[in-house]
């Protein structure tokens, strides 16, 4: 009788231990987390003055998770981010500027092109 409540309390633990070790939820689903999505129509935009581009419009999070993002502009554009908006004035005919999203856990880089409008 002893080692039937032994084994019953060794199961007991192994499945205790196993639910604080796994990988899971609580309804036992594997959490997966899925990168921000570029979703937008152009890569490669035509400007006259000032460019602005609602990233929250360009880019999505397939798991709804909120983002947030940075830019690097090479040495033709000055630009910003203000709230969730670039902002970017091309100082030449053309220039890049390469834009990060993320969700706090994966993130994405896009590069899009600013062209003057001739």
């Amino acid at each position: 009788m002893n080692r039937i409540w032994f084994a019953i309390f060794v199961l007991l633990v192994l499945g205790i231990a196993a639910g604080f070790l796994s990988k899971t939820n609580p309804t036992n689903a594997l959490v997966v987390n899925l990168p921000p999505v570029w979703d937008y129509a152009a890569d490669v935009f035509f400007v006259d003055d000032v460019f602005t581009l609602n990233l929250n419009s360009a880019f999505y999070d397939p798991d709804g998770d909120s983002l947030a993002f940075s830019i690097h502009a090479d040495e033709n554009i000055v630009a910003g981010i203000s709230g969730n908006e670039l902002v970017a004035k091309l100082n030449s005919d053309s220039g890049e500027v390469l834009v990060s999203a993320s969700d706090g856990i994966s993130s994405v880089e896009h590069r899009i092109v600013l062209k003057k409008k001739k």
